[in-house]
């Protein structure tokens, strides 16, 4: 076991790893801001900054080095950012609303998250690419707040919304030929399971999650698909 430090603060967290060993997070720093790092292996961290405010977070890293996450601008808000070791800390921004956050990127780039709308201070998630930009996926029927955890190579998406009716979150798939569709809805009929977040997808669409049961405790959980 490795302690990677911090930035000379009192806590630091680790949020994701590569193939490499590269390491994206965020700590605390002597002045008690937050900011989200970067670090290679056997070297220390390194403060990747904020996009002009006191804050920043690391949640995704790609095998390339590139990290996204969230960061203050220099008015408070909150945007999506996407950093590289060459250009530095680059603003995803948002869905016309007042802030996002992303949350993954995967090997081509694409990055995953959540956003505000216009008028509208719930979550929203959104596909970010280099090409086409920062790209909303919709909500659940009825829902008001949702977000994007994971992608796929495929280009599945999985995550968490709120839906008609319902307080509680359940879990989704996205996919650009079908869309949003509640992944409660694709499970057999009758289980005991209400599956409440997804956030892992891999190249064989298998999801892992967290759901609810009939014993009121909540339980991790893993779907296969089934070949037809």
């Amino acid at each position: 076991m490795q302690d990677l430090g911090t930035l000379g603060g009192s806590f630091s967290v680790a949020s994701a790893i590569n193939a490499t060993g590269q390491i994206a997070g965020w700590s605390y720093r002597s002045d008690g801001t937050t900011h989200a790092f970067f670090m290679n292996p056997g070297t220390t961290m390194q403060d990747i900054d904020t996009l002009g405010g006191t804050f920043s977070q690391g949640y995704g890293i790609d095998d390339s080095g590139q990290v996204v996450g969230g960061a203050n601008l220099a008015s408070g808000l909150e945007d999506a950012f996407l950093w590289t070791e060459a250009d530095g800390m680059q603003d995803l921004g948002d869905l016309g609303g007042i802030g996002s956050r992303a949350l993954t990127i995967d090997a081509t780039g694409r990055v995953v998250g959540y956003s505000n709308i216009p008028g509208d201070t719930a979550f929203h998630p959104f596909l970010w690419s280099k090409s086409r930009g920062m790209q909303g996926l919709g909500i659940l029927s009825g829902g008001n707040d949702s977000r994007a955890d994971a992608i796929n190579a495929s280009g599945s998406i999985v995550g968490a919304s709120t839906t008609a009716g319902q307080a509680a979150y359940h879990a989704f798939i996205w996919t650009p030929a079908g869309g949003m569709k509640d992944l409660n809805n694709l499970i057999p009929a009758g289980t005991d399971w209400t599956l409440v977040e997804a956030f892992g997808i891999n190249k064989s669409g298998q999801i892992v999650g967290s759901g609810g049961r009939t014993d009121g405790l909540a339980h991790a959980f893993l779907l296969t698909p089934v070949k037809k």
